[in-house]
């Protein structure tokens, strides 16, 4: 028994895994605000995300715009993710209100063919005109993925030179 779970570890320790399946993501984040997310990958495990998200509850209007860090967890469809970025909210009762600052983000996602669900974290820290320096968030986001990554082909003939 020690011997195949050594083996799985090792195995899983030696396979190459790439953090994400899809280029260009989109769609609906829901929590106590609902808006929009949309993200694209720039780097091998980067991504730039942009949250549009409106109040139930008045005017309020936000944006948020981050940098994000995906790593494998079991999977490259399965991932861990983590980073921060900045926000703006416009307050719909004072136009003259602007509340602005920094936001972090964790959160797992899952991608399934041309589906992704997230759920995360999301803390924001308002430095300038805020009534409430400090809003955390969760939200549960499902996204369509525009643009899918390309499938690598692996090549087993590892006899033949390349």
């Amino acid at each position: 028994m020690v011997r195949i779970l050594f083996c799985l570890i090792s195995y899983a320790l030696l396979i190459d895994l790439d953090a994400q399946k899809y280029i260009t993501a989109g769609g609906a984040r829901l929590c106590e605000d609902i808006g929009i997310s949309i993200q694209q990958r720039i780097a091998k495990h980067l991504t730039i995300e942009g949250v549009l998200n409106s109040s139930y509850r008045n005017d309020d209007l936000g944006l948020k715009l981050m940098l994000e860090q995906h790593n494998p967890l079991i999977t490259r469809r399965f991932n861990v993710y983590y980073g921060a970025g900045v926000h703006w909210n416009y307050i719909g009762d004072s136009a003259r209100i602007y509340p602005s600052g920094i936001s972090l983000i964790g959160g797992i996602e899952f991608t399934s063919d041309r589906f992704n669900v997230s759920w995360d974290f999301l803390p924001s820290f308002s430095f300038w005109y805020g009534k409430e320096p400090f809003n955390p968030s969760t939200a549960l986001t499902l996204r369509y993925v525009f643009i899918k990554e390309k499938k690598k082909k692996k090549h087993l003939k590892f006899w033949k030179k390349k």
